[in-house]
């Protein structure tokens, strides 16, 4: 009764809450919400797969599917959350996907991608071709590689890589040319190209990487004073 009364408010605020639900699957009521429905938050719930009629919601910009078990079949959730043409926001944190939907390149409109939490190893570089992308959270994966694809993220400001077992960073990183926050903390970064301190950061994490080229009091000062440090190594 719960479930059906919050589709039925959902008809008059445009806006599905659902979260901490016990739901496996979400219910078919939520189908005629169509078109009209801007956004649905059904995090922390038991969901293993999306309902094929999910592309009824062709309107929606806001998709929060975080705590849940998707993952069995990325090609299944690939398929599904790419009907969503609409879509800005989507977070797929805490989930079990070992790769990155496919799909989720296509989505033109999309600003803010959260995959934290996961057991991802691969990056494909479709994911690195929405143009208007500018969150990206990545930490807490398993992705020990940055594809030189991220250059493509023109809009990007926000990247967090932290929490994974990067050893390298791709030089294609030096034209991100919006990039405000750089996350990379407790990765198996041994070096980091001097060049970053040329980019327009506001903050910058590298504790927690077995870095040679930068003392950890110089890291533990903070992003401006690790930026000048950078700065001065760059080759004249």
């Amino acid at each position: 009764a719960e479930v059906e009364y919050a589709v039925s408010v959902a008809k008059g605020t445009q806006k599905l809450d659902l979260r901490k639900r016990g739901l496996s699957a979400l219910p078919d009521s939520a189908e005629g919400l169509g078109a009209e429905l801007l956004s649905a938050e059904v995090g922390d719930n038991e969901l293993e797969r999306l309902p094929e009629w999910i592309g009824a919601w062709e309107g929606i910009q806001k998709l929060d599917l975080g705590g849940n078990r998707l993952g069995s079949s990325v090609e299944h959730l690939s398929e599904r959350i790419g009907a969503l043409g609409s879509l800005t926001d989507v977070s797929l944190r805490r989930n079990m996907l070992t790769s990155v939907p496919v799909s989720l390149g296509g989505l033109r409109n999309l600003s803010s991608l959260d995959l934290s939490q996961n057991r991802i190893t691969i990056l494909h570089p479709t994911l690195f071709s929405s143009p208007r992308l500018h969150t990206l959270l990545l930490c807490n994966n398993k992705i020990s590689l940055l594809p030189d694809h991220v250059c493509h993220l023109a809009s990007l400001t926000y990247l967090d890589v932290s929490n994974n077992s990067l050893s390298e960073l791709p030089s294609t990183i030096l034209l991100l040319g919006s990039l405000q926050t750089l996350a990379m903390s407790n990765n198996s970064l041994i070096t980091i190209d001097p060049r970053i301190g040329t980019l327009p950061l506001r903050s910058l994490f590298l504790d927690g990487n077995p870095l040679k080229l930068i003392r950890r009091a110089v890291i533990e000062a903070g992003t401006d004073r690790i930026l000048a440090f950078l700065r001065d190594k760059i080759p004249p």
